[in-house]
């Protein structure tokens, strides 16, 4: 079993991965935090403006990506991330 922190571990190292070079990883970091990130934006705003704010987190994550810094844990830099956008 796989628990949440195993599974942001994943997406970090996999983000990491991507900021290497690695487009496969970067694919992957993105596909697996997307519904994540519907999760978190579903709980806070209307559900018919999900998918439009998850794109713009998405977008801002991509142009964002060179300021994460590895050595920390993701989930808090794509929140705050998030945060913003919302």
């Amino acid at each position: 079993m796989v628990t949440k922190t195993d599974k942001y571990s994943d997406l970090a190292a996999a983000l990491r991965d991507g900021l290497a070079g690695n487009t496969a990883s970067y694919a992957r970091f993105l596909n697996e935090l997307a519904p994540l990130l519907r999760r978190m934006v579903g709980a806070r705003i209307p559900q018919a403006d999900v998918e439009d704010v998850v794109q713009e987190v998405l977008i801002s994550i991509h142009k964002a990506r060179h300021t994460y810094d590895g050595m920390r844990p993701v989930m808090p830099w794509v929140a705050a991330i998030t945060q913003f956008r919302m």
